[in-house]
């Protein structure tokens, strides 16, 4: 099959280009209306990282567009968020809008794309709405933080239709693009890092096939030099997190891999597994070699289709990336539901592969298949996201309504933990930047009032799987307990701490307070605060928000051994 660089209108199936249309225009105006009644305008979970910024709290400044937020390296969607969100007026949806304005580009690029490749339109080609704007898309895109990660998954497949679309030789301008985008993925963190060596490689390699390939493959080099030199730069004083357990074994880490491959096809791919699981690695192993197999057997067609196994590749880099990352999260850690927007494009590169490489009729048949598929998962899909939405809208209107009606930010940050964010002591500091910035809704915050403070003994009452020497805990279980029995019961607003941590791991402390009072025969899971993220170091503070009457406080420094000192443990008194 020669390839074709157009379209023939008189060979289109007819009525295909409308129905693909009607999908993309369906979905997409499906997802502007979740976004405009059901997300929420505030900042929540990662969304914060940006907060500081946005209230001028913080230079907007190189260096912090190049720190880490979490185990990410941000600038690019940093950058762009930041100017997004000024635009809105400090509405969080504006990420949301970016996402979905991202995914739409990709999906007209890749249907035009594989009209080009067949020479007509296909009623197949659908799948490419269904697959990059279906409802599986849900957590990504409801939540504005989202775009860092569609940004370079957007790119990287943005990339691939300007490498494989036109045919010939590399030319100049399309070196100079590609090294562009090259450039722009360790921009954005992770997920774009990971396509850096296959593509880079790539775009040398075909340099070379050029007449005059000397040339051409120096210039190709130096113009990817950036993409691979910001590559090292990336690791320069890098750290990670250490929320995450480590893989217990290589093949742990391969199932996962598989898992967040398979998951690109939508959550309902998880109910399937394994057998999901073997049909992506039929699909996609098989999209992986047929350019191979087709340049080999017909140079002629073109080392240009080697594009699509270099994409393939640096997907496949970025599932083991997750699948190392995260497979200690247990037995079906590849399937998360913010993972499929990052997988799902390895699904129509698999399907332009067919259309590439396979014969006239495998080129209508596997995007038809694949469209099918799809179109069965929706329905589960569209239930999740309604769900999603409807709960985003309903404790976004609850919170307002308790700001509105004069709940202060310390009883704000005890209600709407985890919710807003997963730290009670950095979520009531942002709460307090929004608030004195004039952001709406925080600028009707109500103040604090004064609490009393009122010390308590470093010293616990009793000790659990734990030593006390030397005014330290040294912890020596996985769930050890520091319980500190107050003299009288008495309503409590929150409970400041200042200690210093450690664990040989260093890592984040898996902190948890719990709290009971007299009327209560044990501590229970509603008067519980857990942060699996809490600083580790010396001389560090938090404040965990209570507001109940207390008899006792309870404290588990970590679920590890390590060793914790508490400075000052400080009663705040309404």
């Amino acid at each position: 099959m020669a390839l074709s660089s157009t379209v023939d209108p008189a060979t289109e199936e007819p009525g295909a280009s409308a129905f693909i249309l009607g999908i993309a225009t369906l979905l997409g105006s499906a997802w502007l209306t979740l976004i405009s009644l059901d997300a929420t305008r505030l900042p929540i979970w990662d969304d914060f990282h940006i907060v500081p910024v946005l209230t001028g709290v913080e230079p907007l400044s190189v260096g912090w567009l190049w720190s880490l937020a979490n185990e990410h390296r941000l600038p690019l969607p940093r950058l762009i968020l930041v100017a997004a969100c000024h635009a809105s007026g400090i509405d969080f949806r504006a990420g949301m809008v970016l996402s979905l304005a991202t995914l739409t580009l990709l999906t007209g690029v890749w249907v035009r794309l594989a009209a080009r490749l067949r020479g007509r339109t296909s009623y197949g080609d659908a799948l490419f709405p269904l697959l990059l704007l279906g409802f599986g898309h849900h957590a990504n895109m409801l939540w504005s933080i989202q775009f860092a990660f569609i940004l370079p998954t957007a790119l990287a497949g943005l990339w691939l239709a300007i490498m494989l679309d036109a045919p010939g030789p590399p030319t100049i301008r399309r070196l100079l693009v590609s090294a562009l985008i090259l450039s722009s993925l360790p921009l954005c963190g992770a997920t774009g890092l990971a396509y850096v060596p296959a593509l880079s490689a790539w775009t040398v390699g075909f340099a070379m096939t050029a007449a005059d390939r000397a040339r051409r493959g120096l210039l190709a080099a130096l113009l990817v030099s950036p993409a691979l030199a910001l590559s090292v730069l990336y690791f320069r004083d890098y750290r990670s997190v250490g929320q995450h357990d480590s893989a217990g074994s290589m093949t742990e880490a391969l199932r996962a891999s598989l898992q967040f491959l398979t998951g690109g096809l939508g959550p309902g791919a998880s109910t399937f597994w394994p057998w999901s699981g073997w049909l992506a690695s039929g699909v996609l192993l098989t999209a992986f070699m047929l350019p191979l197999l087709r340049v080999r057997r017909n140079p002629a067609a073109g080392p240009r289709l080697l594009a699509i196994s270099a994409y393939l590749a640096g997907t496949f880099s970025l599932a083991l990336g997750v699948g190392l990352g995260r497979a200690g999260m247990g037995p079906m850690a590849g399937f998360q539901d913010r993972y499929v927007t990052m997988a799902a494009p390895a699904w129509g590169a698999a399907a332009l592969a067919y259309v590439a490489c396979g014969s006239p009729r495998w080129s209508r048949l596997m995007p038809m298949a694949l469209f099918t598929l799809l179109c069965l998962l929706t329905w589960p899909a569209a239930q999740a996201a309604l769900e999603h939405g409807r709960s985003l809208r309903e404790q976004s209107e609850t919170f307002t309504r308790d700001l509105k009606a004069g709940m202060p930010p310390s009883m704000l940050t005890r209600k709407y933990t985890p919710f807003l964010h997963p730290s009670q002591d950095r979520l009531h500091r942002f709460l307090l930047m929004l608030k004195a910035d004039g952001v709406e809704p925080f600028r009707a915050m109500r103040d604090d009032p004064s609490y009393r403070e009122v010390e308590l003994p470093v010293r616990p009452s009793s000790l659990r799987m734990a030593e006390w020497l030397d005014g330290k805990a040294i912890i020596k279980g996985v769930d050890p307990q520091l319980v500190y029995v107050l003299e009288a019961p008495q309503v409590v607003a929150g409970v400041r701490i200042r200690y210093s941590h450690r664990n040989p791991a260093g890592t984040p402390a898996r902190f948890q307070l719990s709290w009971r009072d007299d009327q209560q025969a044990g501590f229970s899971e509603d008067r519980r605060y857990s942060n699996w993220a809490t600083p580790t170091g010396d001389n560090q503070e938090m404040t965990i928000w209570i507001g109940q009457a207390v008899s006792q406080i309870r404290i588990q420094p970590d679920n590890q051994p390590c060793t914790f000192e508490p400075h000052s443990i400080t009663l705040l008194i309404p």
